[in-house]
């Protein structure tokens, strides 16, 4: 009986497969930005991102996961504004991580113990130069939707749908922009 790992994987290929080059011209895909691992009832933590990517930073590849560690440390130089998400991302880890006042955890640890991935794993310039968006979208419903039943998990930690912060002091508001974005990436659930 293949793992969860395993049988998200093989969903993506079959998926995307189907889908073909009707994404775009910069086809490819990445589904875990952490070692496989981390994708277990374990995982306390997730960060999911949008779709991987960025101007210049796309790849025709397929790519499982990160064996060596996250790849907002370990994986190759990322376009400029990849570089920038990067950046902050570690920044926001940790502070994170101090808010969170575990001796000796810093940012780095505590982003190798996150499950991190992408709602969508199909890479892309931007998500708007996803050429069949509602495809994609199909398709990560239904991976994720996979997931979360097998993980059993309840609800999202966080409820960005009415502005309120999930974590007082190191993200204080949510912007009305940020909230609109968020409750439209959050209606399939």
């Amino acid at each position: 009986m293949p793992t969860l790992f395993e049988a998200a994987v093989e969903s993506i290929r079959q998926s995307t497969r189907a889908l073909g080059p009707s994404v775009g011209p910069t086809f490819g895909w990445e589904f875990l930005y952490c070692p496989p691992s981390l994708l277990s009832e374990r995982s306390r933590l997730w960060f999911i991102g949008i779709n991987p990517g960025g101007p210049g930073g796309t790849s025709k590849a397929a790519r499982e996961c990160f064996e060596d560690g996250n790849a907002y440390y370990v994986d190759q130089k990322w376009s400029p504004d990849g570089e920038v998400l990067r950046d902050q991302v570690r920044e926001f880890f940790k502070l994170l991580a101090g808010a969170l006042d575990r001796r000796k955890l810093t940012g780095e640890g505590l982003l190798n113990e996150t499950l991190t991935s992408n709602f969508c794993p199909i890479t892309s310039d931007t998500w708007r130069a996803v050429a069949e968006r509602r495809k994609a979208l199909d398709l990560s419903r239904k991976l994720w939707s996979d997931i979360l039943k097998q993980l059993k998990a309840a609800q999202p930690p966080c409820d960005y749908r009415h502005g309120r912060s999930p974590l007082p002091g190191i993200l204080p508001s949510v912007s009305k922009d940020g909230v609109r974005a968020l409750q439209r990436a959050d209606h399939w659930h």
